[in-house]
């Protein structure tokens, strides 16, 4: 019979608790707790709620039974916790790490990936930078540089001039703003692609303006209109005027927008940044200056290492975690684990074994021969090891042993011990073969069980 809410009175005074009318006992299955109590219900007593759900007002604290919760929540905080360090050794790049050497870090250092062939040397010979355009106003020791509008333009340059691409960007020079810092200010506010600073010597303070981006497409043109009448005499606001490509105009070009260039073993491989991903070589190469080095490409096995050992640090952490959290669940989940463990065969080839209280343990001087000979080996291995206890804590995660909510009896007050003792209409709530009253206690114990149970 579906279980049904009715009030009982006199319980409390003038209290009121609704408890559970129903010809059966509710098992202590979580859904029929939850399906029991509604999802208004299950909640902090301190929230108000709504009519037709559970009120469990506010009870003299005289009447509250001890309720404790079970392990359960514990558990599966746990198998969570195991997962969660489980997953940064899920990825090829934990399982076979590459070390990039370069014999020169000033001109090209680089990165590797699981995909790149190891052991291999490669020679890199950087052609040139890849650079932002840049541009300078003449030194003045005016404190006003002009007023009227900015139009700023990207592109790039080609044999014919200057290429727009995408909308121009307008920028209002008010009186206000006059000064090369208030022009410096509006520039970086605008988000046009470029940004200006002042730069002061003994000849006085100059613009300097440059591109956001590197690479040839990141190319740009300053239109002026200038307050003064006149765009091109490089006075007032027209000092900025410059169209690359094109004849001298107010400002004066420090930097051309180019892209990089890079040679890795005869091939040539250009970019618009200084970060060039070499595809081939499945290099990702850091430009810092022109001129040749040598890459030596290994497996890092310093970084295997520590993440076989993350991995069996992990698994003893969360074997202490379920031992301490005690319960059928935490039990069942430690044997689901050490199961998983056992049948790991391949770990003793690379030094990992099992000590005598069921841990996991490393032997060094066997990780280390192992690293030496074939470090793939260890890869392999730990590409196993982390599947094979993951779908273990998955499995264990998906158990439900229930819940065990235990009142003490001797703390309820004798009106209800001698009506959860009864057999009648309003029995009370059944959870793993005990009586509940529905007070305030009893519903928070339940609302917090449901919550770190995720449930």
């Amino acid at each position: 019979m579906a279980a049904s809410l009715s009030p009982v009175t006199g319980l409390y005074g003038d209290q009121r608790v609704y408890a559970a009318q129903s010809q059966s006992a509710v098992g202590s299955n979580l859904d029929s707790v939850y399906a029991l109590l509604g999802a208004g219900a299950v909640r902090s007593v301190s929230q108000s709620v709504a009519p037709g759900n559970i009120d469990v007002g506010q009870l003299s604290s005289r009447y509250i039974d001890n309720v404790s919760l079970s392990s359960l929540g514990k558990a599966r905080q746990a198998l969570s916790d195991f997962r969660q360090a489980l997953q940064p050794y899920a990825g090829d790049a934990a399982r076979y790490p590459v070390k990039v050497s370069s014999s020169d870090d000033k001109i090209v250092s680089a990165t590797g990936n699981a995909q790149t062939t190891v052991p291999e040397q490669q020679t890199v010979i950087v052609n040139q930078l890849a650079t932002a355009q840049q541009v300078e106003t003449s030194p003045s020791s005016n404190a006003v540089v002009g007023t009227g509008r900015l139009t700023i333009q990207l592109g790039r340059v080609s044999a014919s001039g200057f290429q727009p691409a995408g909308d121009a960007k307008s920028i209002i020079i008010n009186p206000a703003d006059a000064s090369p810092s208030g022009i410096a200010a509006r520039i970086n506010q605008a988000g046009a692609g470029i940004s200006a600073s002042v730069v002061s010597d003994s000849n006085g303070s100059r613009l300097r303006i440059t591109g956001t981006q590197t690479g040839e497409q990141a190319a740009f043109r300053i239109q002026v209109s200038d307050d003064d009448g006149s765009n091109a005499n490089n006075s007032g606001l027209s000092q900025l005027a410059f169209t690359p490509g094109a004849a001298a105009g107010g400002a004066t070009q420090t930097q051309a927008a180019q892209n990089a260039s890079v040679t890795v073993d005869g091939r040539t491989i250009v970019a618009a940044s200084n970060t060039v991903a070499d595809k081939v070589g499945g290099t990702v190469l850091t430009l810092n200056d022109t001129g040749s080095a040598r890459l030596d490409l290994n497996r890092d096995t310093a970084a295997l290492s520590a993440s076989l050992k993350g991995l069996v640090a992990a698994y003893n952490t969360a074997q202490k975690q379920l031992a301490q959290a005690g319960g059928d669940q935490a039990g069942q989940s430690q044997a689901l684990l050490a199961q998983a463990a056992g049948q790991l065969s391949g770990l003793s080839a690379i030094g990992v074994s099992r000590a005598a209280d069921g841990s996991l343990q490393v032997n060094e001087k066997a990780l280390a021969s192992a690293l030496a000979g074939n470090p793939d080996q260890v890869g392999t291995q730990l590409a196993t090891a982390e599947q094979t206890l993951d779908q273990a804590a998955q499995r264990a995660q998906g158990t439900n042993l229930g819940i065990s909510l235990r009142p003490v009896n001797s703390l309820l007050p004798a009106s209800l011990q001698a009506l959860n003792d009864s057999i009648g209409p309003y029995s009370l709530l059944r959870v793993g073969g005990f009586n509940f009253a529905l007070n305030s206690r009893t519903l928070y114990g339940l609302s917090q069980y449901l919550t770190v149970a995720g449930l």
